[in-house]
């Protein structure tokens, strides 16, 4: 007798372990189900948000390129000296919107691990002195001198990616207006050494802002 109900006893430990395991697969295969189809509809609405993002940027080209052309046609035109300086900013400034719409794809680029950098000639002072003539309109708004120093030493030409340098240095300034209520901007370049064909220029925004406090040193451009 004693056997016969260690067997049954034997079975429904079976029965049960056989139970509790099936009830776990469930468990199992329900989770999966779900986190499938959240990836799913993740990647169906980040796919719709790059279409958008695609759509939108080719609908801002167009009246861009209107105002470009308009903006041709006023430089062609008898202008004073502050007319056009006025009117060349616009210029420029329109130049930088199209790049921002070209890049805005970026972010998805990133994610992804694609992100390349262009390596095309530019000028390094000019590009530096567009710059600092975009940021002076703005800055003029809160009364703030912007003060920009490229010395002689800097190459003329050089290779590289213009947009981006053109990006962090617009963010950089952009922010330095924004947080600085009286005195100046300063925007230089300083060449730190040349091997070879490899110039190493240093690139510096100074305001006199409220500056960030030492405990956001280390985060603060995390997300850049």
């Amino acid at each position: 007798r004693r056997s016969y109900k260690d067997a049954d006893d034997a079975q429904a430990l079976l029965e049960r372990s056989l139970e509790l395991s099936s009830q776990e697969m469930r468990d199992l295969y329900e989770n999966l189900k779900v986190e499938t189809e959240q990836r799913i509809e993740a990647l169906h609405k980040s796919e719709q948000k790059t279409r958008f993002m695609a759509n939108m940027s080719h609908e801002l080209r167009t009246p861009i390129h209107g105002i470009l052309g308009s903006l041709e046609i006023v430089k062609g035109t008898e202008l004073d000296e502050r007319q056009r300086l006025f009117v060349n900013t616009a210029y420029t400034s329109c130049e930088v919107m199209l790049d921002i719409i070209n890049n805005i794809l970026d972010f998805s680029k990133l994610k992804a691990g694609n992100m390349d950098l262009e390596i095309i000639e530019f000028s390094p002072k000019e590009l530096v002195e567009s710059i600092s003539n975009i940021m002076s309109t703005m800055a003029q708004e809160k009364n703030l001198e912007v003060q920009c120093y490229i010395p002689e030493d800097i190459p003329a030409r050089i290779k590289g990616d213009p947009t981006r340098l053109r990006q962090m240095l617009m963010n950089l300034i952009g922010n330095a207006i924004k947080f600085t209520e009286q005195g100046h901007i300063y925007t230089g370049m300083e060449l730190r050494e040349i091997i070879g064909n490899d110039a190493l220029l240093r690139f510096e925004v100074r305001d006199t802002g409220i500056g960030i406090p030492v405990a956001m040193h280390k985060s603060i451009f995390e997300s850049f």
